[in-house]
């Protein structure tokens, strides 16, 4: 998997560690299934939405969100983990769901 906003290099093959201090995910989300929710992301995205579609497979990286977009309870497992296991097996498997409406930041 690969970040698709426009100016993020973020890849799930290379990069592992989120570019945020303090932040112990990185994660790739799919786009929302609603039409016009996935509108709001494309144009975050910094992408042309009259001439660019995503895909099924088109992902945002964690990045691209502020703390407040994601869920509570799944912050805090992460938040009650140790930061030595961050490579660990554990945290690579952990899911980070976003709020309902959340988008991308792309200011960030």
């Amino acid at each position: 998997s690969f970040c698709a906003v426009g100016d993020c290099s973020n890849r799930s093959n290379r990069d592992r560690v989120s570019a945020h201090k303090g932040r112990p995910f990185l994660r790739y989300l799919k786009l929302p299934t609603d039409e016009q929710e996935k509108r709001i992301w494309v144009t975050r995205m910094k992408r042309d939405v009259s001439s660019w579609k995503p895909g099924p497979s088109t992902k945002v990286c964690t990045d691209h969100f502020f703390l407040e977009d994601f869920r509570a309870e799944d912050l805090k497992r992460f938040g009650d983990l140790k930061y030595a296991d961050h490579r660990g097996f554990t945290i690579k498997r952990m899911q980070i769901r976003l709020k309902p409406n959340s988008a991308p930041n792309t200011d960030r």
